[in-house]
């Protein structure tokens, strides 16, 4: 099987840092773009290099099969056999396909049959869920725990992967992984042509969440029902599909069973045919209702949480998001079952349904994007077009109220963009004062250093920097229909908890070209580290600046003489030419 780019250098990523000593790893990448594939070729190349066996955990029996079937779709000839509930897998096979469940249950004696020492590698599926107890139970009794008292740091290898690179409770990962090595989200796999672009349609309800509580993260699911689960919002998700989406392949994520029934006896009701796949659905009655959506023999499949994880159905072109969440996990995971791309799939259509609440803290389409939650359009909008605007407004304008802004046409946003707040200044917080005299500014989730381009430079690799190439993407032949180039370097934590320190290049496409993305296109992306502190993430990435780009640090450094002079008379017409009003003592800075 030929691996994408960004799969084989996941996997070499993998591999070269296991071989620096690295060994509690953990990969992130978008649902859709082939993540199995990719853990699967690295289980092969362990136990081809070992001579050792293979262990693979998840929690749920479509993901287990899953795993299966990519292995053995590689080498037909693995003796791999899944451990699960009645099936007793051979303790003998190169590769054992665990239930986390099954396997690590307190005072579980089927674990016993697995002698640690014979296994060189364990991978862990969605390991965003590796704190609760029974992936804990297991890493534990092979020995690579960190936090365990056994733990003795053997040379095995944990591999954790992951579309959803957090966890609702905010835990973080430190405690079982030491490095993120690898990560492709959402973003570039839209950006490459891998993943299905996303419009975006907000629905406003007349619901009020304010009285409902929360626990773990996220609202307590029977208050959650009991505001949304009405006769005139399940009415309103019905006539929005028929407005919006008619006709279409689409998936609804409902509250709970009962709202799941409801919606689906709504659809059927309205002449749309409609199944319903819920936890307690008998594997045999699920397995029909997903082969008649798949066949689309029905057009609209309503659940609860069944198909946020193992459910692979490329010809869903609508999500509808009706269930209200503060969970980002299950929002990107929701989202997730309609990227992948289809023949005849131009977009895929997100309706979100939007309730009443006091507290800015529903999840939403844009924070997947590292944009503020309550980003709202009045119009429909495809995503990275506004990604990209919201990105351009704040870093010129760092402290805009972006929550505030309903028309994104571009003449509004231009317009914002010339308003006298052009001369805003955000303040950096202490800390970074302190350990940068370069210009940062604060973004979004972390900070951002634009840096000048000089033409045909070659970033020196620096602190064991790992590079992300363009290669065999969809952006690959467009190169000679590109011009001007832009860079930044990026400081971000991940779901470790750490900072992780990127260099970013960007190229901007020709206007005359007919891109259905966004006018910049990633070029490359550098890490350049991952830090535990803040002053270290700094120090690494002004390091880099020092050792790169030392043409340019004056004029990125915060006490630079020209951030105090005078502007030219040049730069002055140009300000007057855009309509900006100009303060008295207007300076370069």
């Amino acid at each position: 099987m030929e691996l994408r780019y960004y799969q084989k250098e996941a996997c070499e990523a993998v591999i070269n840092k296991y071989k620096t000593g690295v060994k509690k790893q953990a990969l992130v990448m978008a649902t859709a773009s082939g993540k199995t594939v990719c853990f699967a070729t690295l289980a092969l190349h362990f136990l081809k290099e070992s001579k050792k066996k293979i262990l693979i955990l998840a929690h749920r029996e479509e993901l287990l099969q899953q795993a299966k079937n990519k292995l053995l779709m590689i080498d037909p000839l693995l003796k791999v056999e899944i451990e699960q509930g009645n099936n007793w897998a051979n303790t003998n096979s190169d590769i054992v396909i665990a239930s986390a469940p099954t396997l690590g249950r307190a005072d579980s004696k089927r674990i016993q049959r697995f002698n640690p020492n014979d296994y060189q590698m364990i991978i862990v599926d969605e390991v965003h869920r590796i704190l609760g107890s029974t992936f804990i139970n297991v890493l534990k009794y092979f020995r690579c725990y960190k936090g365990d008292k056994n733990f003795d740091n053997n040379d095995k290898l944990l591999l954790g992967v992951t579309a959803t690179p957090s966890r609702s409770d905010g835990q973080g990962l430190d405690t079982v992984f030491d490095e993120i090595v690898y990560s492709y989200d959402i973003r570039k796999g839209i950006e490459d042509g891998f993943l299905s672009d996303i419009k975006a349609y907000s629905v406003t309800t007349a619901s009020d969440l304010t009285g409902v509580g929360t626990a773990m993260g996220d609202f307590v699911v029977g208050e959650l029902a009991k505001a949304v689960d009405n006769k005139e919002r399940n009415a309103l998700i019905v006539s929005s599909y028929k407005d919006i989406a008619n006709g279409s392949q689409a998936i609804v994520f409902a509250v709970n069973v009962e709202h799941a029934k409801s919606l689906s006896e709504y659809f059927n009701n309205a002449d749309i045919k409609s199944g319903c796949v819920l936890g307690e659905t008998d594997n045999d009655e699920r397995r029909e209702i997903l082969r008649k959506f798949d066949k689309k023999e029905i057009q609209v499949l309503c659940n609860v949480a069944v198909c946020t994880e193992g459910v692979d159905i490329p010809s869903i072109e609508t999500v509808m998001m009706c269930r209200p969440t503060k969970s980002k996990i299950f929002f990107s995971q929701g989202i997730g079952r309609g990227l992948r791309l289809f023949p005849g799939k131009a977009h895929l259509k997100l309706i979100d349904f939007v309730d009443n609440t006091s507290r800015n803290s529903l999840v939403s389409l844009p924070s997947l994007f590292g944009l503020p939650k309550g980003l709202k359009s009045k119009k429909e909008i495809n995503v990275m077009d506004w990604v990209e605007k919201a990105e351009g407004l704040l870093k010129e304008r760092p402290n805009y109220d972006l929550e505030s802004i309903e028309d994104w046409s571009d003449e509004n946003i231009q317009k914002i963009i010339k308003e006298v707040s052009l001369f805003e200044q955000a303040k950096l917080p202490e800390v970074v004062m302190r350990a940068s005299k370069l210009a940062w500014v604060e973004f979004f989730d972390g900070f951002s250093l634009s840096i000048p381009q000089k033409k045909e430079i070659e970033p020196v690799a620096f602190l064991g920097a790992e590079s992300s190439k363009l290669e065999d993407s969809k952006m690959k032949n467009e190169k000679s229909k590109m011009k001007n180039e832009k860079s930044e370097m990026v400081i971000s934590k991940n779901m470790l908890d750490h900072y992780e320190v990127k260099y970013k290049e960007y190229v901007e496409v020709d206007p005359k070209f007919t891109n259905k993305y966004q006018k910049w296109a990633t070029k490359r992306i550098d890490k350049l580290g991952e830090f535990k502190g803040i002053e270290e993430a700094l120090m690494c990435a002004d390091g880099w600046v020092y050792k790169n780009r030392i043409d340019i640090v004056n004029i990125l450094n915060q006490d630079s003489d020209w951030r105090s002079s005078k502007p030219t008379e040049k730069q002055v017409n140009l300000l007057n030419k855009l309509g900006v009003v100009l303060p008295d003592k207007i300076t370069k800075g």
